[in-house]
């Protein structure tokens, strides 16, 4: 039988921003679980994960596939994690992207960007339940398989670099901002109702008006921490153009930051 297999090489100093260690062993810890491709090799600078045959969704496509990325994204972070690592990595995240940012000397008002994540964490450290989170929910990282109907039951979340034990509204807002598009349309960003509703089907049977509402509100807040979280790639040297969505999400962070 023929296997087939995906190659990911890491990048050359990708190990500044990305937990290497922590990439690898998640999408163990995933595969176990059935919720995501199997490592089948690793190797100094790069592992090999299995092919899963597929297809991707669009901004385009996004309230047919919400109940089946709801679904999932609930899966995702009702995993039983051990006490030892429910932790917010997302501050220390952006604790290390400042001190390599320092270094590198990035053509970004450093300074301003501190003082905002220190007021977010002030305001936000503590408040959400922890769980398994994707982290980069964009929708070249949504497949569904092949034998599924886009709106049917199952999605997969590949690409896991980012994933790690994080604030989960965190991630559904992360996942909402994608709605928008690496161009930003944020007109396409869900309404009120279309949030509510997408956490009524991530909620499940669990799912009342006023624990819809709570983390709804929540997941608001952790918006802005996304935005920031994205905004760091203005300075990112890259041939693709990330200076200008990490202009897109800086602005939209100033947008909604005293909303």
């Amino acid at each position: 039988m023929l296997l087939l297999g995906v190659i990911r090489i890491f990048g050359e100093g990708s190990e500044q921003l990305i937990n290497r260690t922590l990439d690898i062993l998640t999408q163990a810890f995933l595969a176990s679980h059935h919720l995501g491709p199997r490592v089948i090799a690793k190797f100094a600078n790069g592992y090999i994960t299995e092919f899963i045959p597929g297809r991707h969704s669009s901004p385009d496509q996004r309230l047919l596939v919400a109940p089946a990325v709801a679904r999932t994204l609930a899966r995702w972070h009702q995993i039983p994690l051990p006490n030892t690592v429910r932790h917010e990595f997302i501050w220390d995240t952006f604790s290390e992207w400042m001190r390599v940012a320092r270094e590198s000397a990035v053509p970004v008002d450093l300074d301003l960007l501190e003082r905002e994540v220190s007021r977010l964490r002030g305001l936000l450290s503590g408040t959400a339940a922890i769980g398994l989170v994707h982290g980069d929910l964009l929708w070249g990282n949504i497949l569904f398989p092949e034998r599924d109907s886009p709106e049917g039951q199952e999605a997969v979340f590949i690409d896991l670099e980012y994933a790690a034990p994080n604030p989960v509204p965190f991630d559904i807002a992360n996942h909402w901002c994608e709605w928008a598009g690496f161009d930003g349309d944020y007109d396409k960003y869900p309404t009120p109702e279309q949030q509510r509703e997408f956490l009524r089907m991530y909620l499940g049977n669990q799912a009342t008006p006023a624990k819809v509402e709570t983390l709804r509100r929540s997941c608001e807040q952790w918006a802005l921490v996304s935005h920031l979280y994205w905004a760091k790639l203005r300075g990112n040297q890259s041939p693709i153009d990330y200076k200008a969505y990490g202009n897109i999400r800086l602005a939209e962070y100033w947008r909604n930051r005293n909303k």
